[in-house]
């Protein structure tokens, strides 16, 4: 409070790489989609101070819109340092700081995600298994010639077929 009473709290993105680049008053109002490339980073969340609870927890990547920014999801694979900006607007005048909130190392691939790798996996087995068989099928269908027997008991049968609905 040593600038005014609190008004907001925003949680913001950035590529760990670049943690020793990041200018706390550089990101104004930076959107996930107003972010011109997937370098840079972005307000991925904002609250009012009158909001905030002490134990408030957000999911970072929930895919929700907190008032006007997205909460994008992250990429796997990726590392992210996240920092927490406190404003403060008070008589026209508005100061900001920001804290190292967390930093985020290889992230690993959610439940979600582990379930459609496997169930992907599961229908291209027997997707495969499924074409084996048909043209298995289809090889030996075309392969294996009926005896003549069973030919000369077919034309046996049409033909007295034709003789009963030609004395009809």
């Amino acid at each position: 409070d040593r600038n005014g009473p609190i008004s907001l709290y925003q949680v913001i993105v950035l590529p760990l790489g670049l943690q020793s680049t990041f200018i706390c008053e550089s990101f104004a109002a930076t959107t996930f989609f107003t972010n011109t490339t997937d370098v840079k980073g972005y307000v991925a969340a904002e609250f009012l101070a009158k909001d905030v609870a002490d134990n408030m927890s957000i999911a970072l990547g929930d895919r929700h819109y907190y008032r006007k920014f997205y909460n994008a999801p992250l990429k796997l694979g990726e590392e992210y340092c996240v920092f927490l900006r406190i404003i403060s607007e008070w008589n026209k005048v508005r100061t900001q700081s920001c804290a190292v909130w967390a930093r985020i190392k290889s992230l690993s691939p959610t439940l979600e995600y582990m379930t459609a790798v496997g169930f992907g996996s599961v229908a291209a087995v027997c997707l495969i298994l499924f074409l084996s068989f048909s043209v298995a099928r289809s090889y030996f269908h075309s392969t294996v010639h009926s005896p003549p027997a069973a030919s000369a008991c077919e034309a046996v049968h049409l033909s007295a077929t034709v003789d009963v609905a030609q004395t009809g």
